[in-house]
């Protein structure tokens, strides 16, 4: 049946809430099964304790969760879920479904839905593993590239895309909301930004600012172009001088309305002395459209496709038939 995802670059396996699940294919992997000794030993579970179901079996393995999520007590919550094989099947571009057998994933708890999304129910891994979802489509079609395209959109209420075809210093997550910066960084970083934004060019002058931003601005201080509010353009070189990840304003700043307050905010944060140097947020992938070759271990981006006149809603879904 259909489930809301959640996508995550950085996740080993895939997760659905099994609390709800309801499947009459699906099939627990025994701990000494070929597919349990192709995976790392997380551990197993001789006796069930409770009653049989896709959380629970005799002699199943079980997969511990890798990348825990900050919104889930795991005092009440067992971070350690059976692994189960089923199909999985996914739109293609001719308007029909695609399934794969012996698709791998793991059970989860209501509990770890807390502080996710609205009507989400699963998390789809999209990670450099063998588990992953681009990964696993990739082994079922041999004819599939081992690599995926993403577009989120930018709209509260409109879907984006992630089609299916790592550095450490800089990681991209799309499960923190704003691009996090190691706190030298981000002092000379919100330096640069500063004296820019009050260059003649812009002429902006900050006001008392909005946690957990930094630096923000007067609404009606900032005037609105095509690619968001008109302030400093950020470029992120990579590997070469030439190789340019352009972040404009609709990427760069967050709009904060309450009571009396309407400021614009700088949307990257303080991320601390330890962790990656930087990790690139969510509102920083909006309208960009991302390639993630995984074998390869290449990401390919456009920068905002709002400058062609486009954004990642606009997608158009072929139309499934029956």
């Amino acid at each position: 049946m259909p489930t809301k995802l959640l996508l995550d670059l950085g996740a080993t396996y895939s997760w659905v809430n099994c609390d709800d699940y309801i499947s009459s294919t699906y099939q627990h992997v025994p701990c000494n099964s070929s597919i349990a000794n192709s995976l790392s030993a997380y551990g197993c579970e001789d006796i069930c304790d409770g009653p049989p179901g896709p959380n629970c079996a005799n002699n199943s393995f079980l997969f511990l969760l890798d990348k825990p999520l900050e919104t889930v007590d795991y005092k009440k919550v067992n971070s350690l879920n059976d692994a189960l094989v089923d199909y999985l099947a996914l739109l293609n571009n001719l308007g029909s479904l695609s399934s794969i057998d012996n698709f791998i994933f793991s059970c989860a708890r209501t509990g770890f839905l807390k502080g996710l999304a609205k009507g989400v129910t699963s998390l789809a891994s999209l990670g450099n593993s063998n588990l992953s979802i681009p990964v696993q489509i990739s082994k079922a079609f041999s004819s599939s590239p081992n690599c995926f395209a993403m577009c989120l959109s930018g709209s509260i209420s409109q879907p984006g895309v992630a089609l299916f075809v790592w550095f450490w210093g800089t990681r991209i997550s799309t499960l923190v909301p704003y691009t996090k910066l190691q706190s030298s960084i981000y002092k000379a970083f919100t330096l640069a930004f500063l004296k820019e934004a009050a260059s003649s060019a812009f002429n902006l002058t900050t006001t008392k600012p909005v946690k957990p931003f930094r630096v923000c601005y007067p609404a009606g201080a900032v005037k609105t172009t095509q690619m968001g509010p008109a302030v400093p353009i950020i470029e992120l070189v990579l590997d070469r001088q030439d190789v340019v990840w352009k972040i404009f304003g609709s990427n760069s700043m967050v709009r904060v309305t309450k009571k009396s307050v309407d400021v614009w905010c700088l949307g990257f944060v303080d991320g601390g002395i330890d962790g990656p140097s930087i990790m690139i947020g969510g509102l920083q992938l909006e309208d960009n459209l991302l390639q993630f070759d995984l074998q390869s271990k290449k990401l390919g981006f456009s920068s905002s496709i709002l400058s062609k006149g486009t954004n990642c809603a606009d997608y158009k879904f072929p139309t499934r038939k029956v």
